[in-house]
């Protein structure tokens, strides 16, 4: 008579091994795709920035943002009065008339209107946006990197002041365009 053993087989642990790693990658790989899904979905998506004159006029041709600046401003007056031969500004005074939209009443909207539409551009002194953009800013702002015009800075000396010498010079990068004493 053949002797059987009633012990049970000791299970190999290979089969075990591999289930529980499948089941690790698998916990790893959806919470990861879980993840980048709700990125995708809660953060908004930035495009190129409008930097250059270039990239402004080529916005201003298509009408991919609103381009705005202070009403009733010096900025205004130039582009409402442009010519054709003025092609940045008469480019800016074609988009505003075709987009209609309102432009800014008072400095202290320059902000709000910009992080409520991301298609915002406002036009206005780089000083003044470089300040609102560090003081008032909740979201990143880009303020672009080349000046529309040369910006005319004055200062008022009473007469034979000894500085008004040093002040009636204008220069231009660098170099005096306007050398007058008056």
């Amino acid at each position: 008579m053949k002797h059987t053993s009633f012990e049970p087989a000791v299970p190999s642990s290979a089969p075990r091994l591999l289930y529980g790693s499948w089941m690790l990658a698998s916990l790893i790989l959806v919470n990861a795709y879980a993840s980048v899904f709700y990125s995708t979905l809660t953060v908004t998506e930035y495009g190129r920035p409008v930097d250059t004159v270039e990239d402004l006029l080529t916005a201003a041709s298509s009408d991919s943002h609103y381009i705005l600046t202070k009403d009733r401003s010096a900025t205004m007056a130039s582009i409402v009065n442009a010519r054709p031969n003025d092609t940045l500004n008469y480019a800016l005074q074609q988009h505003m008339n075709r987009i209609r939209q309102q432009q800014m009443m008072f400095v202290q909207d320059m902000v709000p209107m910009l992080e409520r539409q991301p298609k915002n551009v406002i036009i206005t002194l780089k000083v003044s946006a470089l300040v609102k953009r560090y003081l008032q800013a909740q979201v990143p702002l880009h303020v672009g990197s080349e000046p529309l015009e040369p910006i005319y800075l004055g200062w008022a000396f009473r007469k034979k002041d000894p500085l008004v010498p040093y002040f009636n010079v204008m220069y231009v990068n660098g170099k005096i365009i306007i050398d007058s004493i008056f």
